[in-house]
């Protein structure tokens, strides 16, 4: 039962196996909650897996334990336990929980396994499950597996990984990868969410590398070109907190993103999806997945999308094409191969994000005007446009030999084309930058890139006398090829802009083409990583050694000296930690890992005549982290807090004159919270608390020595409650209420421009019709509301010349139906 405090006398060991039976995806249970199922005899393998979708739950098991096992399967409405005690009947397995969100199968005979026929009642059993259990998963996952490469427990990992699951991505409505990171602590949107071309968002004050599938996605020469992954597309966005080369080589001290796709899941099932609101946008989608066999050896899964929008601001659209498909083969029992890819189109006319608008208008009151609208457009409509073009297609392919150990290799090959128009605003001087006497350029700024990468893993599960394993051994490859090209800025106005009174618009042709900037970037990287449980303690400890290899070559009238700079740098990095999970489920912890970054450019030459040619040295970037996690048997929930210290070196910085140097040093101290929980009675909740003192402590610019670095507020904070009625009159009523804030932050180091604070509320209700009718089984309407107060508030101001306003009201309803 929810609330009660775990009973369970048996704990689990290391015969669990993720493999091909592994089923993703959670949610919170109750013992006496029934589920309808309808499983046929047969293999028990693709049966437990129909069961763990069913009914929203986590198995874990071996493939060679479940290899030419058979089971006369189970029909009705049951509890999932007793469900799995029927399958499990005369086949010598039986199940124990290894955590409050998970089961493994174990031997009859093993001292101390529950009985296939034991009838005692067992403590609530919350786990994880995938596909269409899914849907009933809750928010507080129990396991990562992007972000640490393995299916490892949060609450016995030695470091913060915040996980969103699906639930919480629908149940908030988020559209958006950087949406569904909204309530997560130490993540900081920089533009307000107002770009639809990019994700932009830091982790512990630092631009993440972001993963799908456990594969990096490329980025581009210059940023550009970078992937933008749909959220429908995701079963969930998992942030690695603090240093990750130890595990996936180059990366910026803050953490990094690891977003897992949805697969095929051998139980049909479907869901079919309307949306509307703001902004004129009209959007529908569908997901279905199922077998195409009987055996269940061949599953698929299509995605897709298409979106028609506008957005808050003037001329700009916010439209998509999107499709996603996927296919799963089972050859054996012990080998999967699940092919995966993806094809999306963005077409949007004012260049698909708003454009840059000054300080005196936005984030300070002009004399005798006051406050811009946040529709305000400084560009051209028949000009500005963003087209973004990307597909991925690649496989994860997973075989289970004997003796505990499997082999996976990850592959993906993808391309990312982007061209983007904009006519954009400046000042001749920070003081004379007013909104009535701007100067405007046209410009344009393509850019293409292609990426191919591979991730061969050997896991090995065993045991040395007491000391329980989960040995990972790795090596990676990836090439990242990108073209950038950068028109000639062409002047339209100079000083005789009105941004208050635009007028009528221009006819504006795209400049020719003054630069261009190649870049072949390499990484080749082995690594190695230990699990050991002993008892309660369990220490992870890994190593790294990369070899990364970057060329870029610039020409063009504006490329200045165009030979081609090469650099060639080894990094060793790694990680170690230790954690220990009392009776009670208090688990303290305690971290230490490093990263290193190669950085583009080259430092600066002695002779003005003669330009430097030798690249600048890796950025480098170590962490020592401590916290405790609380996850006590039987609760559905994981509460985490943490304490760190970070400290990035050579770091690049502009000195006097805009020249860039290495010599900078960035440091964060900072203590983040997070909880969330079912908390019972159709109550679930997420609460969370960043603080983050951040300090740029050595620099050539001698006057931002002290400084805070751009877009890090020390105080962040949010909490989000969803409350499902229960059987009566409002059986099948959904509501749910959150509240966001963010501390005042800088837009750059100079620390010139200051945001205030500002909190935001989000609202959402949701019906499911098929609760009280049955012919609408399935059916549900879901009312979405972001900054429901509808705050109008300036998010970013790099400059005199660059602030964003941040989003307003959005209000979207959403009709499904799911089968």
């Amino acid at each position: 039962m929810a609330g009660r405090t775990g009973t369970w006398r048996r704990r689990a060991a290391a015969f669990a196996l993720a493999g091909a039976s592994l089923c993703a995806a959670a949610g919170p249970g109750r013992a006496e909650d029934r589920v309808r199922f309808a499983i046929p005899a047969g293999p028990l393998g693709a049966a437990l897996t129909q069961w763990a979708e069913a009914s929203g739950r986590k198995l874990l098991s071996s493939g060679s334990a479940l290899r030419g096992v058979k089971t006369s399967g189970v029909r009705g409405d049951l509890p999932p336990a007793e469900a799995l005690r029927v399958l499990l009947k005369g086949t010598g397995l039986s199940y124990e929980n290894i955590d409050p969100h998970a089961v493994t199968l174990v031997q009859l005979r093993r001292e101390g396994a529950l009985t296939a026929e034991d009838t005692t009642e067992l403590a609530e059993i919350s786990v994880e499950g995938a596909g269409q259990g899914a849907q009933a998963q809750g928010y507080a996952a129990s396991f990562s597996f992007g972000a640490t490469k393995s299916g490892a427990p949060l609450v016995r990992t030695p470091r913060v990984v915040n996980v969103v699951t699906r639930k919480q991505i629908e149940d908030q409505g988020a559209q958006s990868v950087t949406q569904a990171l909204r309530y997560t602590p130490g993540v900081v949107s920089q533009y307000g969410d107002t770009d639809s071309r990019y994700d932009w968002f830091t982790i512990r004050g630092f631009a993440p590398r972001r993963y799908l599938d456990g594969l990096r996605l490329p980025f581009g020469a210059q940023g550009y070109s970078q992937a933008r992954i749909e959220s429908h597309l995701l079963e969930s966005v998992e942030v690695l907190k603090g240093p990750a080369s130890g595990l996936y080589g180059q990366s910026n001290p803050g953490g990094l993103l690891a977003m897992t796709s949805k697969t095929p899941t051998e139980t049909a099932r479907g869901e079919i999806e309307l949306l509307g609101g703001s902004h004129d946008r009209k959007q529908a989608a569908f997901d279905v997945s199922g077998p195409l066999d009987p055996e269940g050896r061949f599953l698929y899964r299509l995605i897709g999308l298409v979106r028609d929008a506008n957005t808050q601001v003037d001329h700009v659209e916010d439209d998509k094409l999107f499709i996603a498909p996927s296919f799963t083969w089972k050859p054996t029992d012990s080998t999967t191969l699940t092919i995966l890819g993806h094809y999306q189109k963005v077409d949007d006319k004012g260049g698909g994000a708003p454009t840059a608008l000054p300080a005196l208008g936005t984030l300070y009151p002009y004399p005798g005007h006051g406050k811009l609208p946040t529709s305000t457009f400084t560009g051209e409509p028949s000009y500005d446009r963003f087209v973004n073009e990307q597909w991925f297609l690649g496989y994860k392919l997973s075989h289970e030999l004997t003796e505990g150990w499997t082999l996976r290799q990850n592959l993906r090959y993808g391309e990312v084309d982007t061209h983007t128009r904009r006519v954009q605003n400046y000042c001749l001087s920070a003081a004379s930058c007013v909104p009535t006497n701007l100067s405007r350029y046209a410009w344009a700024f393509p850019e293409r890139s292609q990426m191919f990468t591979v991730d061969n893993q050997a896991e090995g599960r065993f045991s040395t006398g007491e000391l329980e394993h989960t040995l990972l051994f790795g090596a990676d490859f990836t090439r990242e090829k990108a073209g950038y090209r950068e028109s000639d800025l062409k002047s339209l106005n100079v000083g005789d802009y009105d941004a208050f009174d635009p007028g009528s618009g221009l006819s504006v042709t795209e400049p020719p083409v003054v630069l261009r900037i190649d870049t072949v970037q390499r990484q080749l990287g082995l690594y190695v990583q230990d699990t050991i449980k002993w008892n309660a303690w369990t220490l992870q400890a890994g190593v790294r050694y990369d070899w990364a290899k970057n060329s870029t070559d610039r020409s063009g009238p504006a490329s200045g000296d165009p030979r081609p700079v090469t650099s060639d740098d080894e990094a060793f990095t790694g990680n170690i930690g230790l954690s220990y999970r009392f009776e009670n489920g208090f688990a303290p912890f305690i971290g230490y890992s490093t990263s290193f970054l190669p950085v583009a450019g080259v430092k600066p030459s002695s002779n003005p005549s003669k330009p430097s040619l030798e690249p600048f040295e890796p950025s480098e970037g170590e962490q020592i982290e401590a916290g405790v996690k609380y996850q006590p048997d039987g609760f559905p929930g994981l509460v985490s807090l943490s304490a760190f210290h970070l400290t990035q070196t050579n770091a690049v910085t502009a000195g006097p004159g805009g020249l860039r140097s290495q010599t900078g040093e960035i440091e964060l101290k900072g203590v983040e919270f997070e909880g969330k929980a079912d908390l019972g009675h159709g109550l679930e909740g997420v609460v969370s608390y960043a603080y983050t003192d951040a300090e740029i402590t050595r620099t050539t610019a001698v006057d931002q020595v002290g400084n805070r670095p751009a877009f890090v507020p020390k105080h962040q904070a949010a909490a989000w409650l969803n409350y499902a009625f229960g059987a009566g009159a409002a059986e099948g009523l959904s509501l749910g209420g959150g509240a966001r804030y963010f501390g005042a932050s800088f837009g750059n180091e100079a620390n010139e421009f200051k945001t205030p604070g500002v909190t935001l509320f989000d609202a959402s209700l949701r019906y499911d019709f098929g609760r009280k009718i049955a012919r609408l089984q399935g059916v549900s309407l879901q009312v979405n509301a972001s900054n429901l107060l509808d705050k109008k508030y300036v998010a970013t101001c790099l400059a005199a010349y660059g602030c964003y306003y941040g989003d307003r009201r959005t209000v979207y309803a959403t009709m499904k139906y799911r089968w």
